[in-house]
């Protein structure tokens, strides 16, 4: 937790003494395909539908250049069989950070699409595999995980109200089990996402 704490604060930190023009809030929100990469096979592992839900702030460089810092509440995990479909449900808050590249740089357009890259620190909430009953694993589970994500989106001025959407892939690069001195388990996901911006 403190290192994740201590990530988002220098994040923080870098975004605010960059010489940005503007800066803006919104809220978004959208679903999470996730899955878990496990370093062995796992028999019908499977990637489990959830949702993400929060606020950005967008800090607009210049005409191509924005940094966005997130704060979501997201679902991850994966299904897999036991005899039966387990769903292990795995719960985070993020704070991913993008810098986003405008591959259209007109103000006059109001589509601009654009790629987007950066880091996400996450902090794990709470963890627990439902298959009949549901069994929590929170204490296996490690309390922060980094990730990279990558995506393409488009902002949107629809009479005067912007919208942002954007699909993005998480890649974890650190191992969530806890204790498992023989196994790597990884987060993956798709997300897709759209904001409001105030």
């Amino acid at each position: 937790m403190k290192r994740g704490l201590t990530s988002s604060v220098i994040i923080l930190s870098i975004l605010t003494s960059i010489g940005y023009t503007q800066t803006k809030f919104g809220v978004k929100g959208g679903l999470n395909f996730s899955s878990l990469a496990y370093s062995s096979d796992v028999e019908g592992n499977k990637s489990k539908l959830g949702f993400g839900i929060g606020g950005f702030g967008m800090m607009e460089y210049n005409e191509s250049i924005d940094f966005r810092l997130e704060l979501l509440f997201l679902q991850k995990g994966d299904k897999f069989e036991n005899g039966s479909e387990v769903t292990q449900a795995i719960d985070y808050l993020s704070l991913p950070a993008f810098v986003t590249y405008a591959l259209s740089q007109s103000n006059e357009t109001k589509f601009t699409p654009f790629i987007q890259a950066g880091p996400e620190v996450a902090l794990n909430l709470s963890a627990k595999a439902k298959n009949g009953g549901t069994d929590d694993f929170k204490e296996d589970v490690n309390s922060v995980d980094f990730l990279i994500n990558i995506g393409i989106g488009a902002k949107m001025d629809v009479e005067g109200d912007i919208l942002i959407a954007d699909v993005r892939y998480s890649l974890g690069l650190t191992n969530i089990a806890k204790e498992l001195e023989d196994e790597t388990i990884k987060n993956r996901g798709i997300q897709l996402m759209i904001g409001y911006v105030f």
